[in-house]
């Protein structure tokens, strides 16, 4: 019979103790002799030392404990503003049998002298295993939490010989993220940059960050939006679509697992087209004029180009022929070239902004009409018993080109043509000179110089030579 008893208290120690804590990180270790009656179970305590569960006394009489528990974690990935998930675990439960009750005590201050809250978990077998292992694991998620604030809890559970409780933990609910608004910069027509500073996530992974803008105050990511990547610091925006002339309001932003947070509301002005009036037409010519114009606002933005435009058509614009005149506000003048000879021409001056060309009102002119050519005879400047040497000068094409040019001459009329003895010289406008043959000294010879374009043949007043 004695050494019944022995082995029935080996069985118990094995099935109890050794199989349930032996691997546990919390048990140091187990020790004892069986036939000494003083089998027990070492866990490290709080101080590093360790507390020892002996199973029975040294007169073999049953010993029972409150138990021991662990508050083994609280999850970042769980912790909310309002929420959190909160681990618990039963190493050991004093060699009873049945856990009477557990749960989770959660406080805002780490001596829980504060408001106490028990969160009831109800109590089960307690099951033998190596801890710490799943089956006597509990959990419970605490919702009506108050954003940025900072909890402690506990884990704990009542056997037949009181309560046990575990270590304690704190965690931080998280907040909204804080973030500033850039200056809004480089505003054009359609685009402008700004872009903000996350300071703070709040306790919780920013996820998205940008800036939103809207014509309307205090602009949301429902508006209009852009998406800049994720976590604290700075970041910089682009934005685009916009319209010209319009005010828009922006907000940078950041989002975590609260919400969302906006920083204070910037707001700007597209600039508007700028103001350019048209000068009166100039110094019109065959192919030539002159204009001008005059911007007197430039909008809001820089005049990065300013001239005058023409057509044939009403309403010219720069894909016409156009002048660039420089930049910036103010009067220019503009010289008009390549013309066409009696020909109807509109002409607008216009400015360039970033916001888009405007013009000014509409001018219309005509060119000259194209004409026969002036041209003069030169006198004589020379001649001899046979010949003399004279020419013309063209002074005028008449806004055509001067084809031809020469000297006629005739001894029965005082003015001849071209249909008489005549010598072409070249061609175009300017000063020539001619040798016209006298071989009859008896004769009078009369001579005239002449030019030729498309409108005809214009000749100069005749000089003579000989009897």
């Amino acid at each position: 019979m004695k050494y019944l008893n022995y082995i029935l208290i080996f069985l118990l120690f094995y099935y109890y103790g050794y199989n349930s804590y032996a691997q546990s990180d919390s048990i140091v270790s187990v020790s004892g002799e069986v036939g000494g009656f003083n089998s027990s179970l070492d866990f490290l305590n709080e101080s590093g030392g360790t507390t020892r569960f002996p199973r029975l006394t040294d007169a073999g009489e049953r010993l029972y404990y409150e138990p021991v528990v662990s508050t083994d974690s609280v999850p970042a990935a769980t912790v909310g503003a309002s929420t959190a998930i909160v681990y618990g675990n039963i190493l050991f439960n004093g060699w009873y049998e049945t856990v009477l009750e557990q749960g989770f005590q959660i406080s805002t201050t780490d001596d829980f002298s504060s408001t106490i809250t028990y969160q009831v978990i109800p109590g089960a077998p307690y099951v033998n295993c190596n801890p710490p292992c799943a089956e006597n694991v509990f959990s419970y998620f605490f919702t009506g939490l108050t954003a940025a604030t900072t909890y402690f809890v506990r884990a704990y559970a009542i056997n037949d010989k009181g309560v046990g409780y575990g270590n304690v933990l704190s965690f931080l609910t998280p907040t909204l993220p804080t973030v500033t608004t850039n200056t809004v910069s480089n505003i054009v027509a359609t685009t402008a940059t700004c872009g903000g500073n996350v300071t703070s996530d709040g306790g919780a992974t920013v996820t998205a960050r940008g800036v939103c803008w809207s014509t309307s105050h205090n602009p949301t990511i429902s508006n209009s939006k852009t998406s800049n990547g994720t976590g604290t610091g700075s970041f910089t925006s682009s934005i685009t679509g916009l319209t010209a002339n319009t005010t828009y309001y922006v907000r940078a932003y950041a989002t975590n697992s609260v919400g969302t947070a906006y920083g204070a509301e910037k707001s700007f002005t597209t600039p508007t087209l700028p103001t350019v009036t048209t000068n009166a037409v100039g110094d019109i010519a065959c192919t030539t004029a002159t204009c001008g114009g005059n911007v007197t606002s430039n909008g809001g933005a820089t005049v990065t180009a300013r001239g005058v435009c023409w057509s044939t058509s009403q309403n010219p614009t720069i894909s016409n022929s156009k002048t660039i005149n420089g930049t910036g506000t103010g009067s220019f003048t503009s010289s008009i070239t390549g013309l066409t000879a009696g020909t109807t021409y509109y002409v607008r001056a216009y400015a360039t902004t970033s916001a888009g060309t405007s013009y000014g009102p509409q001018r219309s002119f005509t060119t000259t009409a194209a004409s026969l050519p002036t041209v003069t005879t030169k006198s004589i400047s020379s001649w001899t018993q046979t010949s003399v040497t004279t020419g013309g000068n063209v002074t005028s094409d008449g806004c055509a080109t001067v084809t031809e040019r020469g000297v006629c001459w005739s001894t029965t009329t005082r003015y001849p043509t071209i249909s008489n003895s005549h010598k072409v010289v070249g061609s175009g406008t300017g000063s020539f000179t001619c040798t016209v043959s006298t071989p009859d000294p008896e004769k009078r010879y009369y001579i005239r110089a002449y030019a030729k374009n498309s409108e005809g043949v214009t000749y100069g007043s005749y000089v003579s030579w000989g009897n």
